[in-house]
């Protein structure tokens, strides 16, 4: 995934967030080489914010997508 996010291979993502906490162990849904400065960040906009259950749904689109 984290290839398709870096090279801008997506139309949208759809992320849950779930109210838990992992821990260091916890695997990267998203692995994206670190940032130089806030500048590269990829930016996204939220399409849609809604709750599962206790969980949030995101949608996120590329900024300008």
């Amino acid at each position: 995934i984290g290839a398709f996010v870096q090279q801008g291979l997506f139309n949208e993502l759809v992320i849950y967030i779930s109210p838990k906490l992992f821990g260091n162990s916890a695997i990267d849904v998203v692995s994206l080489p670190e940032l130089k400065n806030i500048d590269s960040a990829n930016q996204m906009r939220f399409t849609n914010v809604r709750a599962v259950g206790s969980d949030l749904r995101l949608t996120l689109v590329p900024n300008g997508g």
